[in-house]
């Protein structure tokens, strides 16, 4: 059925007021990003996806369906994530995806509003909601070839954004029945989000349970989706940062299948880590922890010891503690409730117990609700806040369950305890955390490493002084491309390079070549120069901030939107 003229938005870019209201604010938005309607999509940065992700799990078969009701024609089907990146393309004919490719839709792409400019992916997840652009109404002339009808995915548990469904094709063949055709793909893919995330929560509950029925519990976790269970043993070996560090190694195992991992535990014990990826558990896998005798000081393996936090004297001023120090002792003198939050890894236990100082600390985790159950951890949190005369510190508030979050800030908002509380950084955090944290009006925000980068050879150096090992001299080719690696697990993932880099008996300066595996090439950060990782920096921060609203950030950094979309766009920061 063809669309009507009425609906038909035609007009040139010097004609504005022809469009619909939402394809004219769109427009303005591009227009204020400083997009012009000749770029094409190539200029943007491709981006890394994760094919195991719950909405490729869900939307696969999905695709496969209604993929084979569009064999023969010119449609194309796109899948992208919640920031906006595809991560699937399913075409008619082959020479369709040949046409498409060659706008640049290809795997990777990021469909953002300051990238792509106006079209079914970008504005609908602007708008959240579902959008026909036809033609003429997509801002980049390359792409007004194309009619699209986006609509954005929601999981119906949590309402959480979690992708986009459009359909495409050519401008000619724009019809009203793509609207009821996505929308009954998008209700299957959501149908099956829920489905697959209860199932896959009761297969890592069977398996947790088969494991522990088969003898002597030991030492097993299983966790993902949503579940941390873990066996008595475990819970009184591991702390909070142990914790934290073995998420990180299951989160590392999107692209395997299993692996292995020797590390010295925070307390000092040695151990192997197995990590299995659970079959239709999603992103389930199972943990089994085997006690060992200490690795070889010679040994050069990444991650094979763990050196001890760095600390606040060795680099005073430096580092993420050294800025905080003047505000944590203000905070700590007051009895200020607390919350600090920022990257895995950046430093947040460290600073818990600067903040803390002499005062005695105790500490919960979400982790331990596997064991203790919900009830039991909220009133083992309720016992400490009536009576524990230091500070009481929640770990991890956004891994919290959504119903228990509310229970603890009833509890937190009820009580005169000294609280603090650690978490992710604010732009990740949902409503029902943002909730929690409004009862901590103390804010200490840690840096990613990233941040100061330049620092990395003092703190390698500090490292190695403070596990008493004898620092290495670090070449300049070494240091700059250790400078330059993106350092997804900050301090943490360099204390294990600075571990690799300092073993006892290992002498002479360290070359490129002398480097951990997989940090013997420059970073995708040495691809910008100083003032743009700066520049990078400062606006993913400011973004966090502000919760990730561009307005806001834009009047924060003391710039115009057009300056703020520009660098968004120059500098491949997806907000």
């Amino acid at each position: 059925m063809p669309m009507g003229t009425a609906a038909r938005a035609g007009p040139d870019h010097g004609r504005p007021g022809a469009l619909r209201a939402e394809i004219l604010s769109s427009w303005q938005r591009c227009q204020q990003g400083g997009l012009n309607p000749r770029d094409d999509l190539h200029t943007a940065r491709l981006h890394e996806v994760d094919r195991s992700s719950r909405l490729m799990a869900a939307a696969g078969p999905v695709l496969a369906s209604l993929a084979r009701h569009l064999e023969g024609t010119s449609f194309s089907l796109m899948v992208a994530d919640s920031s906006g990146r595809l991560v699937d393309i399913r075409c008619g004919e082959s020479a369709v995806r040949t046409r498409v490719e060659r706008t640049g839709a290809v795997i990777g792409q990021l469909f953002s509003e300051p990238a792509t400019g106006t079209n079914a992916i970008s504005t609908a997840l602007e708008l959240r909601r579902g959008l026909f652009v036809r033609g003429e109404e997509h801002f980049l002339d390359g792409l007004k070839a194309y009619s699209c009808y986006g609509q954005p995915i929601f999981h119906r548990a949590t309402r959480r954004l979690e992708g986009v469904l459009d359909i495409t094709c050519a401008a000619t063949q724009d019809n009203d029945l793509l609207k009821p055709f996505v929308s009954r793909g998008i209700s299957d893919i959501e149908e099956l989000l829920l489905e697959t995330g209860r199932a896959a929560q009761k297969r890592m509950l069977d398996v947790f349970q088969s494991v522990t029925a088969q003898g002597p519990p030991g030492l097993v976790l299983v966790l993902g989706e949503g579940v941390h269970l873990e066996t008595p043993a475990v819970s009184a070996l591991l702390d909070a940062d142990d914790r934290s560090l073995i998420a990180d190694l299951a989160s590392d195992l999107r692209g395997t299948q299993a692996m292995s991992r020797h590390l010295v535990l925070s307390r000092g014990v040695p151990v192997c880590i197995d990590l299995h990826r659970l079959a239709g558990a999603g992103s389930g896998v199972l943990c089994r922890i085997e006690k060992t005798t200490p690795a070889p000081a010679a040994r050069p393996a990444l991650a094979s010891a763990r050196l001890p936090a760095v600390p606040a004297s060795a680099l005073p001023g430096r580092g993420p503690l050294g800025p905080a120090l003047p505000a944590l002792a203000r905070l700590r003198a007051s009895r200020t409730r607390t919350l600090v939050h920022g990257e895995p890894g950046s430093g947040r236990t460290t600073v818990l117990a600067s903040l803390a100082g002499p005062h005695p600390l105790a500490t919960l985790h979400p982790a331990e609700l596997g064991s203790d159950g919900a009830m039991a951890w909220l009133r083992k949190l309720r016992r400490l806040l009536a009576e524990h005369p230091g500070l009481v510190v929640i770990e991890g508030v956004q891994l919290l369950p959504p119903r228990l979050t509310h229970l603890v800030a009833e509890a937190v908002a009820a009580s005169s305890a000294w609280v603090a509380a650690t978490a992710a950084p604010l732009a990740e955090l949902g409503s029902d955390t943002l909730g929690l944290v409004s009862h901590l009006p103390g804010r200490v925000e840690i840096p990613p490493l990233r941040s100061y980068r330049e620092q990395i050879p003092e703190l390698l150096r500090a490292m190695a002084a403070a596990s008493g090992a004898s620092p290495r001299r670090i070449s300049p080719a070494a240091q700059a491309i250790l400078i330059s690696q993106p350092w997804p697990g900050n301090l943490r993932e360099l204390a294990d390079v600075a571990a690799a880099l300092h073993a006892a008996g290992r002498t002479g300066e360290i070359q490129p070549e002398q480097l951990p595996e997989g940090y013997r090439q420059p970073g995708m950060p040495g691809r910008l120069t100083r003032l743009e990782q700066a520049e990078h920096e400062a606006i993913r921060a400011a973004l966090r901030a502000n919760g990730g609203n561009k307005v806001k950030t834009a009047a924060y950094l003391g710039i115009s939107r057009t300056t703020l979309y520009k660098a968004l766009r120059t500098l491949g920061i997806s907000a």
